[in-house]
């Protein structure tokens, strides 16, 4: 198990990383937050499940080994 905290006041971005192994499945996150015009909103999120995931696209020759996804600048300049 791991976490990680980041604090930048110049730019105002704050982000929050952590990662836990669970006997067959490891997993990270990330969630970062922006202030924008006062605010603090979610900036980035992703999600990754790196090791212990064993998914048969067409075995016995191919499968999937990891998979993970996310969003980011969701704190652009659309918010009020």
């Amino acid at each position: 198990m791991y976490a990680s905290v980041t604090i930048n006041t110049i730019d105002n971005v704050y982000k929050v990383a952590a990662g836990v192994s669970i006997k067959l499945i490891e997993c990270e996150g990330l969630l970062e937050f922006k202030e924008v015009k006062g605010k603090v909103l979610p900036d980035k999120i992703e999600f990754y499940i790196k090791q212990g995931l064993k998914v048969p696209l067409a075995p016995p020759v191919l499968f999937m080994t990891g998979i993970g996804g996310g969003v980011n600048e969701l704190a652009g300049n659309n918010w009020r």
